[in-house]
């Protein structure tokens, strides 16, 4: 879906003379397990979000390729070959939160620029729901954060 084709939010700010409207961000979820991705998913769809789904690293860069996306939310291990390769795969990857089983060995991931916040489990909703909105927080002023990308071959 193209960024154009976005929903706008109905309630806009008035500055001055000036009307602003918001739209809505846009976040692909990216997990290897459906149940995972579809209850993040829910989560941020019910918080306002306009959400995107891939089970793996293939759908996921489709999806980037394609959609003008402002905050991606990863599995560290999503099939087949964890989130560095698809963080790799793009010239300028969105935002990113990683959720990670473990604490253990996470400094590869944390080392990658776009990497936002790094969450592993258990982690507080709050702390979830934090770590999103600063991944998206100058969508709603409306700023791009999101780059073009490669394509999966190159």
């Amino acid at each position: 879906m193209c960024a154009s084709s976005r929903p706008v939010s109905h309630s806009a700010h008035e500055s001055g003379d000036r009307l602003t409207l918001y739209r809505q961000p846009h976040v692909l979820v990216a997990h290897g397990e459906r149940r995972m991705r579809e209850g993040i998913a829910g989560i941020l769809r019910r918080a306002g979000y306009d959400v995107d789904e891939a089970g793996d690293f293939d759908e996921a860069l489709a999806i980037l390729d394609k959609a003008e996306v402002d905050a991606l939310i990863v599995s560290r291990g999503l099939p087949p070959d964890g989130c560095i390769a698809l963080l790799g795969a793009c010239e300028a990857p969105p935002p990113t939160v990683v959720l990670n089983g473990d604490a253990d060995d996470i400094a590869e991931v944390v080392a990658q620029a776009s990497v936002r916040s790094v969450l592993t489990r258990p982690f507080p909703l709050h702390g979830f729901y934090d770590a999103v909105a600063e991944a998206t927080r100058t969508v709603r002023g409306g700023d791009k954060r999101a780059a073009p990308r490669k394509g999966a071959d190159g």
